[in-house]
């Protein structure tokens, strides 16, 4: 649980101050090559707490997190890191607008391991639907798209920069959407075991009530 509010802080702290940089004018007229104090400020900050998710999530509690995580810890880690080269450092709020879902998978985690009746049924189903649909806007349909565009910008100036760190940077870019996909096809298929109880259920009256 002390882990999870570390991460509701983080997620919330990060979205508010990446707002802003969509509105800097390097985010439009030099995203790639770009660099300005908010922004390396905003990197430091991400670095720092990818550094703790890495080392004291998913190394020293890999047993809990598994695999998938410690890939997402050392690649966000990595990714990030390299915005302080400076490289595509003004696109760091293209990508960290993702934790804008991330405080609603870990009020899920809190709610359904509380004790049972501490959070009503409908807090908890309310939840998950902000949940999905939040993940799937920013994570899927913006995710693909800023991955995308991003990819375009630097195809553009790919003679500027190392071969190698481009190619690291966009394979897990595109590691980090497949565990993104990933992560929303279980969701859906735990909604759905959600819904069916209430379906069975429903169906059960209607049967019972023809009976009658």
């Amino acid at each position: 649980f002390n882990v999870r509010v570390v991460g509701i802080i983080q997620a919330i702290i990060s979205v508010i101050v990446c707002i802003p940089m969509f509105n800097h004018p390097e985010f439009y007229s030099n995203p790639i090559g770009g660099s300005y104090d908010f922004a390396g400020l905003i990197a430091s900050f991400t670095i720092g707490y990818f550094i703790w998710d890495l080392f004291y999530c998913c190394l020293f509690h890999f047993d809990l997190y598994g695999f998938e995580f410690l890939f997402h810890a050392f690649g966000a880690l990595y990714v990030f890191g390299t915005t302080l080269i400076p490289f595509c450092q003004p696109y760091l709020c293209a990508f960290l607008i993702y934790e804008a879902s991330t405080p609603f998978v870990q009020f899920h985690f809190m709610m359904t391991r509380a004790p049972k009746g501490m959070f009503p049924p409908w807090a908890i189903s309310l939840n998950g639907v902000f949940l999905i649909l939040v993940f799937f806007v920013v994570r899927i349909i913006w995710g693909v798209y800023a991955t995308v565009l991003s990819i375009c910008h630097v195809w553009a100036m790919r003679h500027e920069y190392n071969m190698g760190l481009l190619l690291s940077v966009y394979i897990l870019n595109v590691g980090f959407q497949f565990l993104n996909f990933t992560w929303f096809s279980k969701m859906i298929t735990m909604a759905t075991r959600m819904l069916r109880p209430a379906a069975d259920a429903a169906n059960a009256d209607n049967k019972a009530k023809k009976i009658d």
